[in-house]
This record gives structure tokens, C-alpha cells and sequence, in this order.
């Protein structure tokens, strides 16, 4: 394979690399989440970083990366897009998906749309058998002041920049407990 792109050394090529060694490599550390259980990389892509090129395109941003839209489907370009570290959070073979008013997203997705930490939903639904109708609709006891969505990203922001547990309680009026559930619900 001639190397004629001059996209050695770009993320769209490391990115290209690193799919192919993944799928097709028996040596390579991550083998066996991908090649092992038999995500393949299309002929196109598999043969030709110019094809892969020219279906992704440029990464939007750094903060972008390879992202399969099925995880059970392998590599090509109906089933890939660049994604955000986020968007492929919410977009793992473990996640949880609940159905929900008509839509289906993660349980961390609920968790931040409606305030309630995601261990409170799940224990709702595991342990006290709830149904999904209430689980995620039905506000925390425990939250005597559930903060919003910019209010928990802010509270996780300041704890990144080096805020104490302590600030934060203060901060926003919250318990201990409920410092580190928001922080720990992401």
C-alpha cells in the first residue's frame, strides 16, 4: 500500500490504523473486544485509507474520535460517524437503554435530563421492582434540592478545578452525600 495521501501522521490516519489493527491483528491488546468477536472492517476502508478518508472526512474537532453507531456491526461507512467522548459513552454494548415516554436512552441520558441520580433510578428498578413509567419520573426523596443540568455541570467544573467537597456543599446548598452522587453520576 503507497502512502501518497500525506496523512501519516493525522488523527483521521491514526484513527484508520488503529481500527484496522484492532479487527484484524491477533496481536493487538484490544482484539478480542473487536476482531475476537467478529467486528470486521469493510473491504473499502480495509484496503484504502483514501476510501476511509473520503467517507469520515476530517474529524469535526480533537475532542472527536471513530465511533461505530451499532456496536454488533463492524467498521464501514454506514455504520460510523466521529463522535464525542459523550456520544460514545451513551453509545457502549453495556449501556442500559429504558424506554421512557416514547424514547429510549441510557441511564446515565435520564439521569441528567431529569435530575435523579442514575443509581437511585436503577435501584428503583432492580431492587424495588418499580416500573419504568415511575422510576425515572418520580423526584428523589434524598434531593431535598435537586440542582439542574448547568447546575450540576457547573458544581462537577468547579470540583475538576480543584473545589473541595466542603465548597461545593456550600455552593449549592446540598448535602455531602449529594456532592459526590452528582459527581459521581456524570
Amino acid at each position: 500500500m503507497s502512502k501518497t495521501h500525506g496523512m501519516s501522521g493525522t488523527p483521521e490516519y491514526r484513527a484508520w490504523a488503529t481500527m484496522r489493527q484492532r479487527c484484524n491483528s491477533l496481536t493487538h491488546p484490544e482484539y478480542r473486544y473487536y476482531g475476537g468477536r467478529g467486528i470486521t472492517v469493510c473491504e473499502s476502508w480495509d484496503d484504502s485509507f483514501e476510501a476511509f478518508f473520503c467517507a469520515m472526512g476530517r474529524r469535526p474537532t480533537s475532542k472527536h474520535s471513530l465511533d461505530r453507531i451499532d456496536n454488533f456491526k463492524g467498521y464501514s461507512p454506514t455504520n460510523c460517524r466521529w463522535a464525542t467522548r459523550l456520544e460514545q459513552a451513551n453509545n457502549t454494548r453495556f449501556n442500559r437503554r429504558i424506554e421512557y415516554d416514547g424514547r429510549s436512552q441510557t441511564l446515565a441520558e435520564w439521569s441528567r435530563e431529569t435530575g435523579i441520580p442514575s443509581h437511585t433510578i436503577i435501584s428503583r428498578l432492580d431492587r424495588g421492582k418499580w416500573s419504568v413509567s415511575r422510576a425515572p419520573s418520580t423526584p428523589s426523596r434524598k434531593a431535598s434540592n435537586p440542582l439542574s443540568s448547568n447546575q450540576r455541570d457547573q458544581l462537577r467544573q468547579m470540583r475538576a478545578n480543584g473545589a473541595s467537597i466542603e465548597k461545593l456543599q456550600q455552593a449549592f446548598d446540598i448535602s455531602k452525600r449529594t456532592v459526590f452522587n452528582y459527581l459521581r453520576d456524570k
